[in-house]
């Protein structure tokens, strides 16, 4: 267990810095990941659901990424209780233009595990 929290430290210390300098945060960040793997429009109560942080205020979350022009909300033409929420080209680009950072994060990961023998 503290191995764990060990390697967990550097690689969410690094995630922080990365999302920070974009502007971002990493709820932010991991909201944007959820919508580019869904193929079609998500609630927000499967947003919710699939965040990292369950505690997460996903409402504000999606408002914030609305602002910053990388996702769209509409009400559903199934049930207009709810929302649809879709990532933009911008939240597309944003997510592509990071894949690099992301794979030194995971690099960082492989090294400490192997370094301290984490499982």
């Amino acid at each position: 267990m503290v191995n764990f929290l060990f390697t967990h430290s550097p690689v969410l210390d690094k995630i922080k810095r990365f999302t920070k300098s974009e502007k971002l945060t990493p709820q932010q960040h991991n909201m944007l990941l959820i919508l580019r793997d869904n193929k079609t429009p998500t609630s927000t109560l499967q947003l919710r659901e699939r965040m990292l942080d369950k505690m997460s205020d996903t409402s504000r979350i999606v408002n914030r990424l609305i602002t910053k022009k990388l996702v769209k909300k509409r009400n559903s033409k199934k049930d207009k209780r709810f929302v649809e929420i879709s990532i933009l080209p911008p939240g597309l680009m944003y997510l592509a233009n990071r894949i690099a950072v992301i794979k030194s994060c995971i690099a960082c990961l492989i090294a400490l595990q192997k370094k301290k023998r984490i499982c």
